[in-house]
């Protein structure tokens, strides 16, 4: 009897480890949300355009200096920005999220195009090796391990500002899509704030 009741304890031990480690896969595979904001970033501007100090509201009473990019119209930057694995296993980057056109967007800033980056000093961003980047034609996937990072570059074109004046918008998040696992997510990264001023005039009448 005793032998019967360790093998019947030693059966069932063994099918509550196996369900533990579904749990734990199932958990982290679907439900866990791994990317986050790297440690390095940069936004390149269009030539002769720089950036400018501007007041901004950082608090009840208080102001703080931003820096706002001008609007140049149908002018394009390009952000570089590392992405960090914070989960537990290796994850896969498999694009970033493009704005659709308006009436359906219509903010100062459209993202046009997404790569992943090649860096012009390979490890250390965010130098873009600008040709071996945009040439190629779709989104390569970036395998991150877990605590490392990955680097992506975007493309942002400056537009619809007959629909927005000479008021400030600003780009604050981007969707990444990756994979865990064998299952695909998308995510909302922050990436900081970068400000666009829109023009006092704008070359278009609305169309909307």
């Amino acid at each position: 009897m005793v032998g019967i009741r360790s093998r019947w304890t030693r059966k069932r031990l063994a099918v509550l480890a196996a369900f533990v480690g579904v749990a734990a896969y199932v958990f982290v595979a679907i439900w866990m949300q791994p990317v986050a904001l790297g440690s390095n970033a940069t936004l390149t501007g269009i030539p002769g355009h720089n950036p400018t100090k501007e007041a901004g509201v950082g608090g009840p009473g208080l102001t703080q200096q931003e820096l706002v990019w001008p609007y140049v119209d149908g002018g394009v930057v390009t952000l570089v920005t590392s992405l960090a694995n914070r989960g537990p296993v290796g994850l896969t980057i498999t694009g970033v999220g493009t704005d659709p056109p308006c009436p359906r967007w219509c903010g100062l800033y459209s993202i046009k195009a997404t790569r992943a980056a090649v860096l012009a000093n390979p490890g250390r961003c965010c130098e873009l090796n600008e040709s071996a980047t945009w040439s190629s034609h779709d989104f390569r996937p970036i395998y991150v391990d877990p605590g490392h990072e990955g680097v992506v570059a975007l493309h942002i074109l400056m537009t619809n500002c007959e629909y927005n004046g000479d008021q400030i918008s600003g780009l604050a998040r981007i969707n990444v899509a990756y994979t865990v696992l064998g299952f695909q997510h998308w995510q909302k990264v922050d990436v900081g704030e970068y400000l666009i001023k829109g023009p006092d005039t704008c070359p278009r009448p609305r169309a909307y």
